[in-house]
């Protein structure tokens, strides 16, 4: 668990796994932590499955974190999912790969994480 909260394991993970996904999670047009077709945002993705509860959705990653105990352990990288999760629900950033390369750009230098990563990702579609 130590690595998962190394902040540049979890943005590389958040980053890729927002390429892989190439959409937002969605339900009825509000972004979810997890979707029932098994999508999951930003911040979704860094919750693990045994810690995850439908009680979580339409509440902030701020909140979550300080109301459901099982991912309390996410407490310091919240700034960071934070930043990603703006990232996950900004329809915007889904206009093209340039803008949510552009978009992970930004959020990884406000928070001093190497982002060459994010040169070599595409949506899963355009591969």
């Amino acid at each position: 668990m130590t690595e998962a909260l190394n902040p540049q394991a979890v943005f590389e993970t958040v980053a890729r796994h927002l390429f892989a996904q190439s959409r937002q999670a969605l339900v009825d047009g509000e972004c979810y932590y997890r979707t029932p077709d098994g999508l999951r945002c930003a911040a979704g993705c860094m919750i693990p499955d045994e810690a995850y509860d439908p009680a979580m959705e339409n509440k902030l990653i701020r909140h979550v974190v300080e109301n459901f105990p099982q991912v309390s352990h996410l407490q310091p990288v919240l700034k960071l999912l934070q930043g990603l999760q703006s990232v996950h629900d900004d329809n915007n950033a889904w206009f093209s790969v340039t803008t949510m390369r552009r978009q992970l750009h930004s959020v990884g230098f406000d928070h001093g994480l190497d982002t060459d990563f994010l040169n070599t990702l595409s949506f899963t579609s355009e591969e």
